[in-house]
């Protein structure tokens, strides 16, 4: 399969959540004046579906990984699948946390967006910067690879750097809101 279109597509995607992304943390850090109003206004969109539209990026990431993986026959490296280690349970307890409106559970999801946010910049800074791996990588399936690489800057690992901020930031307003 010729993986120009999905490859453009998920890249558009991507620059939308970094808007979202960037968007999503100036409100958060803003408490006063239009940040406080534009907060305001977010939470009546928002309303409870906080951990929904969380869920919603984590099965979006579960169904990304697995297209290329599966369907486009990109080989996933060693980072790529530490990666997933991060984002596959993050489906389970998102969807757990908004059926049952929890925030409690929801907080169990803070530590693996951190790790797996991590292993995404470390990766994304490899692959800009393949003199700085520190052996994470097989020579079989290299981490320095760049399956993607849309509008000069946008691969995998940023992919899922891109998520996990808005999956993260989405977790933190929801619990702002409490």
């Amino acid at each position: 399969m010729d993986p120009s279109l999905p490859n453009r597509f998920f890249a558009l995607v991507t620059v939308l959540i970094l808007a979202g992304d960037a968007g999503l943390l100036v409100v958060l850090a803003g408490r006063r004046g239009v940040l406080r109003r534009a907060g305001e206004w977010l939470d009546e969109v928002l309303g409870g579906a906080t951990l929904w539209l969380a869920w919603v990026v984590a099965v979006g990431a579960l169904a990304g990984s697995l297209f290329y993986s599966e369907i486009v026959g990109f080989r996933p490296c060693q980072l790529c699948w530490y990666q997933r280690l991060a984002w596959y349970p993050l489906v389970l307890v998102l969807l757990i946390a908004a059926i049952r409106r929890s925030l409690r559970i929801a907080t169990w999801a803070l530590p693996l967006v951190a790790v797996g946010w991590g292993l995404s910049v470390y990766h994304y800074t490899i692959q800009l910067f393949p003199a700085l791996d520190a052996g994470a990588c097989t020579t079989e399936v290299p981490c320095t690879v760049r399956w993607i690489w849309e509008f000069g800057f946008i691969s995998i690992p940023l992919m899922s750097f891109a998520g996990l901020t808005l999956v993260g930031l989405l977790l933190l307003w929801a619990r702002r809101n409490t």
